[in-house]
């Protein structure tokens, strides 16, 4: 599993970097990509970010390189694979369907997830000191977003535009399965294998990159302490993935075995 990361504010207090466009770089060409050509190419989730950061004042520079992905809250740069992001600009200019597609469109749409809860939803860790509750909690929230968008774009880009999904986004989108039906049956759901459920094992990834030496709360505590959020939006984030499935209970939780507890 490829681990993409959101960048944590830089600390040295150094101001965001100026560009020239909303969209800037390697992505300028994301900027004249109107709403209708995106509804034709992508699904709702996909095309809905694009065009709200396309709109927005802010400026987005974009970066394509290196292995991963990864959105910096203090620059507000988003870098992606060139692998990834390259069919991306293909497949908008002439239609073509590379074998990179699906994965490349889930990645982006991480991405830009983070990039809107930044810019529009005015919600990220900057700010916020990395020895308190408050940084682990809005590095989680901003991630379990991403994670439900990921995945839910790659349902919708698969069942709307016959863009194959490929392996790591099945694998999460059965992630968030297994998360519903654990939920659904009130077990804990830090309990399922966290090496066969990518969203319980990336939470704890992330919670453990994340918190300082000064952090006093488990993952287990944040979680079921009702004001952080965290739980409710476990529970919604999972629902909306089984919300993009219309067959029955029996199937999806058969799918969906290996990333289900069973303790």
């Amino acid at each position: 599993m490829v681990q993409r990361k959101a960048y944590a504010p830089h600390l040295s207090g150094a101001p965001p970097r100026v560009v020239q466009s909303k969209f800037d770089l390697d992505g300028a060409w994301m900027q004249s990509v109107d709403d209708t050509t995106l509804l034709a190419k992508f699904g709702a989730t996909t095309a809905a970010l694009w065009s709200a950061l396309r709109e927005h004042k802010a400026d987005i520079g974009i970066s394509s390189g290196g292995s991963g992905g990864g959105w910096n809250f203090s620059t507000m740069m988003l870098e992606i694979s060139s692998s990834w992001f390259n069919p991306i600009k293909e497949y908008v200019t002439n239609g073509t369907k590379g074998t990179q597609l699906g994965r490349g469109i889930a990645a982006l749409t991480h991405e830009m997830s983070h990039a809107h809860d930044q810019i529009v939803r005015k919600e990220s860790p900057r700010g916020a000191s990395k020895d308190t509750d408050a940084f682990v909690i809005a590095v989680l929230k901003t991630e379990l977003r991403a994670w439900m968008k990921e995945a839910r774009c790659a349902r919708e880009n698969y069942k709307d535009k016959s863009i194959p999904p490929g392996d790591d986004n099945n694998n999460l989108i059965k992630g968030w399965l297994g998360v519903h039906f654990s939920l659904k049956d009130a077990k804990n759901v830090l309990k399922a294998d966290v090496y066969e459920n990518p969203v319980v094992g990336r939470l704890h990834k992330y919670f453990n990159d994340n918190k300082s030496t000064k952090t006093t709360s488990t993952l287990a505590d944040l979680l079921t302490t009702s004001s952080t959020g965290l739980a409710a939006d476990l529970t919604s984030y999972a629902q909306q993935i089984r919300d993009k499935f219309t067959s029955d209970d029996t199937m999806l939780r058969s799918v969906a075995s290996g990333a289900i507890s069973t303790s």
